[in-house]
């Protein structure tokens, strides 16, 4: 009899039941709590805004490039976002 992974319905060789890989069953995890995960997650950049903001902060210093490349991409894409912003 075969098993097949509930995720992503791909057959199953591996000895759970219900997937087929480790990421397949955290897939699962995240899609059944959501917003519990995200709750948990905005509270602690919350109660963590300076840490996250100087690690931002410190990521866009160590990226540059990365960084401006998708603030170009970003500025195409939101062409009418960007112009109202540029005009204040």
């Amino acid at each position: 009899m075969k098993k097949y992974c509930v995720v992503c319905g791909s057959e199953n060789f591996s000895r759970s039941k219900l997937y087929c890989s480790l990421k397949c069953k955290n897939q699962d995890y995240y899609r059944q709590n959501q917003k519990e995960l995200l709750e948990k997650h905005n509270e602690w950049n919350n109660e963590n805004y300076d840490k996250v903001r100087a690690q931002s902060k410190q990521w866009k210093i160590d990226n540059r490039e990365s960084y401006l490349k998708y603030l170009e991409d970003w500025r195409e894409k939101n062409n009418e976002k960007s112009n109202k912003n540029g005009a204040n």
